[in-house]
């Protein structure tokens, strides 16, 4: 079975899924997304079914609009403050009740994403202490997952904020008896192609794993979704699972937020990275030299139902992105960051011989953006 993990959200996720990561040791779920969607999942790969308490982060779900018992005081600043152990307790049982309601083999441990100050702290705990309670009680054989969730590129970038993160998650690691634990930034897109992604973020999210993965030391690890930096964490062996999105959702968002309407977007599958579909992106394909290098690009012209359709675009990123992460498996876990690496100077060399892209792509225009940006980070730093 494949170590990657999709994130399935909705029917259409887990009909992909079905059809192009049917091999999947794992799939995560939310627990919203119901027994439609549990049944529809690929049936040799494990589910994890997170219940989505990180919600509870923005406003309007703290004042009162959670559908779980005590969900309504989760949220509250004064509670947090001072948790009161039983409604604690009622309510993590109830959601992972809920979660196991749906055949889970994973849950996650309930969590609050944490912000800039201490203020969720002892919530945390007390949530991590109620599931240890919870899986004695409930005599739960599965796998717990500690969620570590970067609300702001702070918590990553400063070293004092990454220590306090790091020392709260043991601390939660330890109190819930959880097997693994998963990392993401959620408000890091790494496809963008911004310049302070190659000066800081990368390097500091990719220290944050290796910092956690000393101090957790004794469980299995999860990175992403991203686009590529979950690969890179895999292939350098910093976390045993890449989450994936499907076709789509390459950045990981708290759910209950405002979502924007996702773009529509294709594979450029020598480049090793996505673009967005318009026009100009088929004025640009047709205006590459036919060479035998470009044949792959060139090729998605005849792909129309890619450039006209959603489902048929996420489809074919979603083809790329496994057939990517299966060249990258076939190789000896020793080689693997080189051979990503590799995959990206390659990339590199390619887009540096053509035109820019699209102004729709902003910051990474530049066919060869993503490559130059994250090449350097496939390899441990001397």
């Amino acid at each position: 079975m494949a170590k990657h993990i999709p994130f399935v959200y909705r029917k259409l996720d887990s009909q992909l899924a079905n059809k192009i990561f049917g091999d999947s040791e794992v799939i995560r779920m939310p627990l919203q997304a119901g027994k439609m969607v549990r049944r529809s999942l690929p049936k040799r790969s494990k589910v994890w079914v997170d219940a989505g308490v990180d919600r509870y982060h923005w406003p309007d779900v703290a004042n009162g609009k959670g559908m779980e018992t005590g969900g309504d005081k989760l949220g509250q600043p004064s509670f947090q403050e001072k948790p009161e152990t039983e409604i604690v307790d009622r309510f993590v049982a109830g959601v992972l009740d809920k979660c196991c309601e749906l055949d889970a083999d994973w849950v996650s441990v309930p969590q609050l994403p944490v912000v800039g100050n201490p203020s969720r702290n002892k919530v945390n705990r007390a949530l991590a202490s109620a599931t240890a309670k919870w899986k004695a009680k409930a005599k739960f054989k599965g796998a717990l997952i500690l969620p570590v969730i970067v609300t702001h590129q702070d918590q990553a970038n400063l070293k004092g904020q990454r220590d306090k993160h790091k020392a709260l998650a043991r601390q939660c690691f330890e109190r819930s008896g959880a097997d693994g634990y998963w990392v993401v930034d959620s408000s890091l897109a790494d496809w963008i192609g911004s310049r302070t992604f190659e000066q800081r973020r990368f390097k500091a999210l990719v220290s944050f794993h290796e910092e956690l993965r000393e101090g957790l030391s004794s469980g299995f690890s999860i990175g992403g979704p991203y686009w590529a930096l979950n690969l890179i964490l895999w292939a350098r062996g910093l976390v045993e699972y890449p989450a994936v999105g499907v076709g789509a959702r390459y950045q990981y968002l708290l759910p209950g937020g405002t979502a924007m309407s996702p773009k529509r977007r294709v594979a450029l599958s020598s480049l090793r990275r996505p673009a967005i579909v318009s026009p100009g992106l088929e004025k640009w394909l047709r205006g590459l030299p036919r060479t035998p290098e470009l044949k792959e690009l060139r090729a998605l012209l005849k792909d129309k139902h890619a450039l006209r359709l959603d489902e048929a675009a996420r489809a074919q990123v979603a083809r790329f992105y496994k057939a990517w992460f299966d060249h990258l498996a076939s190789v000896k876990p020793s080689g693997r960051a080189l051979a990503l690496f590799q995959d990206f100077s390659s990339a590199y060399v390619l887009g540096k011989s053509l035109d820019d892209l699209p102004s729709a792509e902003k910051t990474a225009r530049r066919p060869e953006r993503l490559a130059e940006q994250l090449m350097f980070f496939c390899m441990p730093s001397s």
